[in-house]
């Protein structure tokens, strides 16, 4: 659905949605970045394709620039970057 790169800072959660193929039983990796600071969590991949998703709270006072990556290992396979707040 294409992604967005800013949210006003009262956007609540945020959602990654993530197309997969050829994934069945693995888990992905999914980590939020602000400031340096790592959320992490896992995404079991229960089919052969599809999308998935995963959200994040933002408090308010979280304003900046934030990243998401889909990890598998220790390789990236994708991240977005966007701004909250400005």
């Amino acid at each position: 659905v294409g992604e967005a790169e800013s949210f006003p800072a009262d956007v609540g959660e945020i959602y990654a949605y993530v197309d997969v193929e050829g994934a069945q039983g693995e888990t992905l990796n999914v980590v939020w970045m602000y400031q340096g600071n790592e959320a992490k969590e896992d995404m079991q991949i229960e089919s052969d394709s599809g999308a998935h998703w995963t959200a994040v709270r933002i408090p308010e006072q979280a304003t900046g620039e934030w990243t998401v990556e889909i990890r598998h290992g220790e390789s990236v396979l994708g991240s977005s970057t966007f701004m909250v707040g400005q």
